[in-house]
């Protein structure tokens, strides 16, 4: 508004000319404000969304790793599943082979 006058309207003092453009002003100015806010708060809107998406792709590849993990666990725990029913039948194998067994008839002594 620097060089521009701004004109008196019709039966308008000098002070009510100064106060109706300081209330122009002012309403202008809180306009601004509030435009500046608008857009502020649509950057960090804009940030956030990019934040929460960089998470939501740390977060599936830790579920991912966590994935793999337990099926690697799965497996151990399967083949040591498998070892201890080799060694318990082993076990049970010597135990039978241990085990005296009555003595046949054509090997009693007579």
């Amino acid at each position: 508004l620097r060089g521009h006058s701004i004109p008196l309207e019709a039966s308008e003092t000098e002070t009510e000319r100064q106060k109706r453009v300081a209330a122009d002003l002012a309403q202008a100015l809180e306009s601004a404000r509030v435009q500046n806010a608008e857009v502020a708060a649509r950057e960090r809107a804009t940030d956030l969304q990019e934040m929460v998406e960089q998470l939501q792709t740390a977060l599936q590849a830790k579920a991912a790793q966590l994935d793999q993990i337990r099926t690697e666990q799965d497996t151990i725990i399967a083949e040591e599943r498998a070892k201890v029913a080799e060694l318990q039948k082993t076990l049970e194998q010597r135990r039978n082979d241990d085990t005296p067994t009555a003595p046949s008839q054509d090997t009693a002594p007579t």
